[in-house]
């Protein structure tokens, strides 16, 4: 069947018309895929802010129950002087106490500027800042067993952690040897360490 001049100018409007059909339903179908796509890029979006909400909440939970468990004891320390501030003159009233209760010679002290302090073995304090304060002390004695005595009860009686740094005895030249003289001097360094949040080291420490 061959179509005439007249049949196509019939049949225009009607292919017009499929056309302009096809190319809106092919929109549509374009549309509807990018909604879908866009529904499914939300849908993972909510659901990987659903899942950082539940890791919050669980951590939360987690770091909720560990200060419950430590806090006591957190508190502890900081009434014993591991941490906060140094309690340099805690440290001397109960060097003096300690000297005076076991009548020894004459003794100088001193307390050098807190500064921060790495040591050499390994050490997990979290953000917790490690510091020093050296004391220099110098102790007349009448024999070695002076000195082992001050520091033995000043580890006993003082919480605050400290380490010996030096201890050096030498003979006392400006004493005649005798019995109830001080012939010997001891020379020695302590390090006291206390532990300090970092934000406490910044307002204390250049």
């Amino acid at each position: 069947m061959t179509l005439q001049k007249q049949d196509w100018k019939k049949l225009q409007f009607s292919i017009i018309s499929l056309v302009a059909a096809i190319i809106i339903v092919a929109g549509l179908v374009f549309y509807s895929m990018q909604l879908s796509e866009s529904s499914n890029s939300n849908l993972q979006t909510q659901e990987g802010l659903l899942s950082q909400a539940r890791q919050k909440y669980q951590s939360a939970g987690t770091e909720k129950t560990t200060i419950n468990q430590y806090l006591p004891q957190y508190q502890s320390l900081i009434k014993q002087g591991y941490i906060g501030e140094e309690k340099r003159i805690e440290w001397i009233d109960k060097l003096r106490t300690i000297h005076e209760q076991n009548k020894m010679f004459s003794i100088d002290y001193s307390v050098e500027k807190q500064e921060a302090f790495t040591p050499s073995f390994a050490l997990n304090i979290g953000s917790l800042k490690l510091r020093k304060s050296t004391m220099k002390i110098q102790l007349n004695m009448l024999h070695e067993g002076d000195i082992i005595t001050l520091l033995d009860a000043l580890k006993n009686q003082q919480p605050t952690p400290f380490i010996v740094r030096s201890c050096v005895i030498s003979q006392n030249t400006e004493t005649i040897e005798a019995k109830l003289n001080a012939n010997l001097l001891a020379d020695c360094e302590l390090d006291w360490l206390t532990l300090a949040e970092p934000a406490t080291v910044a307002g204390v420490l250049p």
